[in-house]
């Protein structure tokens, strides 16, 4: 996929039409809907149903800034009342699942006299029904609908342009994709005549120190880290770490150890047997990031800093005998080495693989997190933290056979 640092890339969702509950009765309608919903969490987990697992795996793909929704969300929209629709709009926004920072347009199609073009363009999904449509779902004109899909099917270009038209939105979603820039200040920017990375660059008095590194390095932010190049950094972050002191445990979690050819950015977690969640502070106080992020910058694999507390490190790598290559974000958590594993496995991903481990682990009583396994009490409430030494103890507290990392690309 090209890249381009001017560039808005754009992921269309046509026709999802999540089933409706009234009239789809017809002969097995309800393997159907069992199939394609998100009414229950233990389906999830079994099926990775075939629209939330096929949309995870084509935004992972595109990385898009803007996401379009062509028509016919809802098979029974037009018909539902107003708890009908929230319900339906619940089960669609629990399939299409994304990240707060990327754009999202619904388009409606409804074709008034006018088969060429399309007539209305919320931005937000309607809070209820409309009274424009047809009430009864016997009479639904069928013709309208599909007179309204002529713009993308001869014109995809011009109907991909008008999403693109609306300058104040193509602004903010470009410096969105700044690193520490959000859409609310890239909103506030906008508004304040700020539209461009130019624009930006003349400006950088309104931005943090954070924003102004993510500024600085965009057009490297926004390239792949090929594998072999993280192998290269792994290898310098554990020889460099292990001088300190031999005990240190290091894994690069995300993509990266789910075996993916390319990542986004370098996740690393650190950790020593002796610290641990319930050792005393003065002992906690041996382990220091400080330490490991001034020996990291001591091999010049450390570039800048964007923020420095006493568990996380937000900064910026680059490959200290090859100046050539890209600079590169990189984080480093220190972690308890107690609650190491369960960290491993909540940062190794992918999202769509933890939300369904999470789900199941509530199904069996337990509550899942970064942190640890914790039994729910008779009251809902989580119990003492399980004794975890390896990824292995979760799957098999939960009863779940292991899954390799290369394997949770889900």
């Amino acid at each position: 996929m090209r890249e381009c640092s001017e560039c808005v890339k754009i992921l269309l969702v046509a026709d999802p039409q999540i089933l409706g509950e009234k009239y789809e009765n017809y002969f097995g309608s309800w393997i159907a809907r069992w199939d394609s919903d998100r009414a229950i969490q233990i389906i999830c987990i079994l099926l990775h149903r075939y629209l939330e697992k096929t949309f995870s795996r084509a935004l992972k793909f595109s990385q898009p800034h803007v996401i379009a929704f062509l028509g016919d969300l809802m098979d029974e929209g037009h018909i539902a009342n107003a708890e009908d629709f929230e319900r339906y709009k619940r089960r669609l926004d629990s399939i299409f699942s994304m990240p707060d920072d990327i754009m999202v347009f619904y388009f409606n199609y409804i074709i008034f006299f006018s088969p060429l073009k399309v007539n209305r363009l919320t931005r937000t999904m309607p809070e209820a029904p409309k009274d424009a449509f047809l009430n009864d779902y016997a009479e639904r004109n069928t013709t309208n609908v599909i007179l309204s899909h002529i713009p993308l099917l001869f014109t995809p270009g011009s109907f991909v342009q008008n999403i693109k038209k609306d300058d104040t939105n193509v602004a903010i979603s470009l410096l969105a994709r700044v690193s520490g820039i959000g859409p609310a200040k890239a909103k506030e920017l906008v508004e304040a005549g700020i539209k461009t990375l130019e624009d930006l660059k003349k400006h950088q008095d309104k931005l943090t120190h954070h924003q102004k590194l993510g500024l600085k390095y965009f057009d490297d932010f926004e390239k792949k880290i090929p594998r072999a190049e993280i192998v290269q950094i792994e290898k310098i972050l554990k020889n460099a770490i292990k001088e300190l002191n031999s005990a240190y445990l290091v894994t690069i979690c995300g993509s990266y150890r789910r075996n993916k050819e390319e990542s986004g950015d370098i996740d690393v977690l650190v950790t020593h047997p002796n610290y641990i969640s319930k050792a005393k502070d003065e002992k906690k106080k041996a382990i220091s990031l400080k330490i490991i992020v001034e020996c990291l910058e001591k091999k010049k694999l450390i570039t800048d800093t964007i923020s420095l507390g006493s568990t996380k490190f937000m900064g910026v790598c680059q490959l200290p005998e090859d100046k050539s290559k890209p600079f590169r974000r990189l984080d480093i958590r220190l972690t308890f080495h107690d609650q190491y594993y369960c960290a491993i496995l909540y940062f190794t991903g992918s999202d769509l693989f933890n939300k369904n481990m999470r789900a199941h682990a509530l199904e069996k009583k337990y509550t899942l997190n970064e942190y640890a396994l914790k039994r729910l009490t008779i009251e809902g409430r989580p119990g003492e933290a399980e004794k975890i030494t390896s990824e292995k103890d979760v799957f098999k507290f939960l009863g779940l056979p292991y899954k390799d990392p290369k394997d949770r690309n889900i």
